[in-house]
């Protein structure tokens, strides 16, 4: 079936073009939901690392859907990499782009040092990310998150799916991945659409879950990685 004309207008206008990138981009002030940054002192001789507060449960940003990436620049590129910095300073495996604030359809994942046997050996950068095919196969596994600290619980996924997505450079790919990977994506993309891992969970576990929620939501836990609280 044909476009209609009224349905490209509507994704335009939830794609980020480069002037909207630069102006999220270029925001600041915590209490707008936005980006506040924290650089790290290091020996000479070593880049500076910059790394953002990671968004904890109960914000909003966290359960609004993102909005599409058209195009690709060199702030998106640099907040890139300082996701990634913001991700291996909170010894994660995977960071959608909410959980710092910004309502991109973006996550960054390395699983290279969590899986062996993984099908990627570095870092994967996810832009747009679509899950297009899940297996029949299913299976549990214990899960965490950044944005949900000290909270962790055993989630069923499908063991493998077919996902495609665009890379950094705006490339795009189609792949079948399977294990700890798939389960990654799949956690990250469900971030990216709004939803928390603790809601794969059956009621009883949802329920035994609320008094942990509710420490997290008011900033009883502590981490080694700065978070930002609503």
């Amino acid at each position: 079936m044909g476009r209609t004309r009224y349905g490209r207008r509507q994704e335009r206008r939830h794609a980020h073009s480069l002037r909207q990138i630069r102006r999220l981009l270029r925001q600041s002030g915590p209490l707008e939901g936005r980006l506040r940054s924290r650089r790290h002192q290091n020996p000479p001789g070593h880049c500076e690392i910059v790394t953002l507060p990671v968004y904890t449960y109960n914000h909003a940003v966290l359960k609004t859907k993102t909005s599409q990436i058209s195009d690709m620049s060199d702030e998106l590129a640099t907040f890139i990499d300082t996701m990634f910095d913001t991700m291996y300073n909170a010894n994660g495996i995977g960071l959608a782009a909410n959980q710092v604030g910004m309502g991109l359809a973006l996550t960054v994942i390395d699983v290279s040092d969590a899986d062996e046997d993984a099908e990627t050996t570095g870092p994967l950068t996810l832009i747009n990310p679509v899950i297009e095919a899940y297996s029949d196969e299913e299976e549990e596994f214990e899960e965490g998150c950044l944005s949900l600290p000290d909270f962790r619980d055993i989630v069923v996924r499908p063991e493998a799916i077919q996902v495609r997505f665009l890379d950094r450079f705006m490339k795009e790919h189609v792949r079948e991945v399977d294990g700890l990977l798939a389960r990654v994506m799949q956690h990250e993309i469900d971030h990216l659409n709004g939803i928390y891992f603790f809601e794969r969970l059956s009621p009883i576990r949802r329920t035994l879950a609320s008094s942990k929620l509710k420490r997290i939501a008011k900033g009883l836990i502590e981490t080694e990685y700065e978070l930002y609280r609503p």
